[in-house]
């Protein structure tokens, strides 16, 4: 468990740094320009990451608040506060942040913003996700502001892009059985361009598993989904926002319930 946390910490440590010299570079323009998080602004997303980055610093226990209206609080706290202003306290909680993980006890009592209790490990795994989500936002909305409407084709790599892709990776199975209504004994090829290609196969309890590279469902799907790598990410951040192609053959019907079912984001 150490060794995995180490690995969340080093992703979260990169993502979090990438975050704020991003933020450093950005004018009054991008600052204030839309993201494909409803309501929220480039600069509203900086103010999110400082409220949950000093909520998990001060160790106060679970929100005392629902999710939606924990979030927004601090957001709406921020919003006439200068940018420079912003990121001085997103640094200043970043870097009090780091000083506390150096020695966290990954097993310890952690929360969840839905206040549901977990261990340290769990709740940094889930913020380095949201990090690295939000930086994706950030670049999104950018590209948006600088090219006008189209395909956001932006995806940093790195370890929290490695990490982000075992959590969504390992949803999957349950993407297809659950939530795509997958049949029993069928099998969805997923290749995802610049990241991944798997299939997953429905037994005969109604769970799903990966299939082996050699089996028979991988040659022959009952559905195949591709899509390119930033297209993935988006559709399983829950984004709305301008589409890239997406290519489906064999059963099209079920391709098509997987694809709406990629999101994993609160």
């Amino acid at each position: 468990m150490l060794r995995g946390m180490q690995r969340t910490i080093a992703a979260w440590r990169h993502v979090s740094t990438n975050t704020l010299a991003l933020g450093r570079r950005l004018g009054d323009a991008e600052w204030a320009a839309p993201t494909g998080c409803p309501k929220w602004t480039v600069g509203d997303i900086f103010a999110h990451h400082v409220g949950v980055e000093s909520w998990m610093r001060d160790g106060k226990g679970a929100p005392d608040l629902p999710v939606d209206d924990f979030t927004q609080r601090d957001v709406d706290a921020r919003r006439d506060t200068p940018r420079t202003a912003v990121l001085d306290e997103l640094e200043e909680v970043l870097r009090a942040r780091a000083e506390q993980l150096e020695t966290a006890d990954p097993e310890s009592i952690a929360h969840t913003a839905w206040g549901t209790r977990t261990t340290l490990a769990t709740q940094m795994r889930h913020r380095t996700f949201d990090l690295w989500v939000h930086e994706q936002d950030v670049r999104w909305a950018l590209h948006a502001l600088r090219h006008g409407p189209g395909p956001a084709h932006t995806v940093t790599d790195g370890p929290a892009a490695v990490l982000v892709g075992r959590i969504l990776l390992a949803a999957l199975p349950k993407i297809v059985a659950k939530d795509a209504r997958a049949p029993i004994g069928s099998a969805v090829r997923v290749s995802v361009l610049g990241g991944f290609d798997v299939t997953v196969r429905v037994g005969d309890d109604g769970r799903a598993s990966f299939e082996e590279a050699t089996s028979e469902a991988v040659a022959a799907p009952t559905a195949h989904v591709t899509l390119s790598r930033p297209e993935y990410v988006r559709r399983s951040a829950g984004r709305d926002l301008p589409s890239g192609p997406v290519w489906i053959s064999g059963d099209r019907d079920l391709g098509e319930r997987l694809v709406d079912a990629l999101n994993v984001a609160p």
